[in-house]
């Protein structure tokens, strides 16, 4: 079910990653062959950018294909297309060539995911081409004070406050995240645990601004991603990437992973948004190691950085191999709403891993750690004990209507939305039919009550996202795989179905009430 939550990499889970044959290198090439043939490429593609008028209006060479990728069996891969009506109707993709009486393995590749042939759109791209265009960032393009971390601590906050007034708009930071810039902007690995609301984003935002290099920053959902991306200010806008994934048209795609190799090697990006499966496939691994890339990346931001945990609800095993990005950075920030104390303790110890890596010491993991109280004035809870489901039910029921009106106390926030969880999906559909049938007719206006979980379409889990972001959909009943990331001023109520979970995640879910 989580897989649909994920966004795309270059390789396809379930693959075992890219061969040596994805880049085109001989089979005894190593990784840096392999980045070297990368660039090698490129270097080519930048070459016929460069022709002159004379030569662009010679006739061009057709471009030469390039070798399909190799199976698990060493054999040239067969290019074969999607048949069935679905979103990747078209798409085309590389399996092993044998038939399966044949013994044929199990290697899968999207065509467009194969880094080459998208290199390859480099020779062919027009100018205007998707990436990070100059003209945009000439435009957009604000003059930020200078910061000296070598200055005292009011010049150094003068000159801060000038820029977030600039840039973000806030005459000043809130609490936790002036602490936590300074930290990035000095290269000291940090674990920021803040309230839903509290302005997380701000801390790897801001110093992108200001960091010499790249900030890439893993998140574990494509809505997420897409949402920070979408409210950047324009000037980190147009220096920043989201590859979410999100579209399925493989032209685009192609395009897409071309100017984002062509714009990452020519120094134009400053902000990247990737997936944890992303960062850790083998081609993106082969981009970061190259040491022209590796030299610039300078902070490594891991979004809900709960989700390394065992202990929490949301973990990923693939947060757990994220020292393979460390490995790669100057500096790490890990960032979340809620954690508790195992939680920190499993954040602090990848990060220990890394540090002892590359041979840093000298700091107390006390002095890593800045933990904010999730309590809000505008938050209330409330306890409510029934014998039945139907008992559950009638008293649900008989407070939507109050709390859609603002007009009860649990209800701090004047009308906001109203999320239901739920164990399983089943229920999310059982229990949205049941509120719909049951509450007065105002509530049966189609997509005023819907239902969410991780097994529907992605365009259907969009459409909700985004009703209940603007206000349009009042009711949301959900599994877990709802809330992480939404950012909306006013959910005005929460409601757990049936609570026999840890207490942590009750904290996580009441800690999405943004307020």
């Amino acid at each position: 079910d989580e897989k649909e939550e994920e966004a795309w990499g270059f390789a396809t889970a379930g693959n075992s990653g890219f061969t040596l044959d994805d880049f085109d290198a001989p089979s005894d090439s190593n990784d840096a062959g392999s980045g070297d043939e990368c660039l090698e490429v490129l270097a080519k593609a930048e070459k016929a950018r460069g022709l002159s008028s004379q030569e662009k209006s010679k006739p061009k060479k057709e471009a030469e294909s390039l070798t399909p990728p190799r199976c698990h069996h060493a054999l040239v891969c067969q290019s074969l297309e999607v048949k069935k009506k679905n979103k990747n109707h078209g798409r085309k993709f590389f399996a092993c060539p044998l038939g399966f009486d044949e013994g044929r393995c199990d290697f899968f590749l999207w065509e467009d995911d194969h880094v080459p042939l998208a290199l390859q759109t480099l020779f062919t791209a027009s100018s205007s081409s998707d990436g990070v265009a100059e003209s945009a960032a000439e435009a957009e393009a604000i003059e930020c004070v200078p910061l000296d971390i070598e200055a005292t601590e009011e010049e150094q906050r003068e000159a801060m406050l000038t820029n977030l007034l600039l840039v973000f708009g806030h005459a000043d930071f809130r609490p936790g995240q002036q602490w936590a810039i300074s930290r990035v902007l000095r290269r000291k690995d940090t674990l920021l645990v803040l309230p839903t609301g509290a302005g997380k984003s701000l801390c790897y935002q801001f110093p992108a601004l200001f960091l010499p290099g790249i900030t890439l920053v893993i998140s574990p959902l494509i809505s997420l991603m897409n949402d920070q991306y979408e409210s950047l200010p324009a000037p980190l806008k147009a220096r920043s990437l989201c590859l979410s994934g999100s579209g399925s048209d493989s032209g685009s795609s192609k395009a897409k992973h071309a100017a984002f190799v062509r714009d990452l090697l020519a120094d134009k990006l400053s902000l990247i948004f990737l997936s944890p499966e992303k960062a850790l496939d083998a081609g993106m691994q082969a981009l970061l190691a190259l040491p022209r890339v590796r030299a610039r990346l300078a902070l490594v931001c891991v979004d809900e950085a709960h989700c390394v945990s065992e202990w929490s609800h949301h973990f990923r095993p693939s947060y757990l191999r994220l020292a393979e990005v460390f490995r790669h950075t100057q500096c790490v920030l890990c960032v979340t709403a809620t954690a508790s104390r195992r939680v920190v303790h499993d954040v602090l110890h990848q990060l220990r891993s890394r540090r002892q890596l590359q041979n840093q010491g000298g700091e107390s993991e006390s002095d890593m750690v800045l933990q904010m109280p999730w309590q809000r004035k505008n938050l209330a809870l409330e306890v409510r004990s029934v014998r039945s489901n139907d008992e559950r039910l009638r008293h649900l029921v008989h407070i939507l209507p109050e709390l859609s009106k603002g007009s009860t106390q649990s209800s701090k926030a004047g009308g906001g939305g109203v999320i239901v969880y739920v164990h399983q999906q089943r229920q999310t559909e059982e229990l949205a039919a049941l509120l719909r049938e049951q509450l007065p007719n105002a509530w049966r206006t189609a997509g005023k009550v819907v239902a969410f979980h991780a097994g529907m379409a992605p365009e259907a889990k969009e459409k909700v996202r985004t009703g209940f972001a603007r206000g349009r959909v009042r009711v949301v009943v959900a599994t877990i795989a709802f809330g992480m990331g939404i950012d909306k001023k006013n959910d005005g109520y929460l409601s757990s179905w049936v609570i026999d979970c840890h207490l942590h995640e009750v904290a996580q879910w009441y800690g999405r009430t943004t307020g």
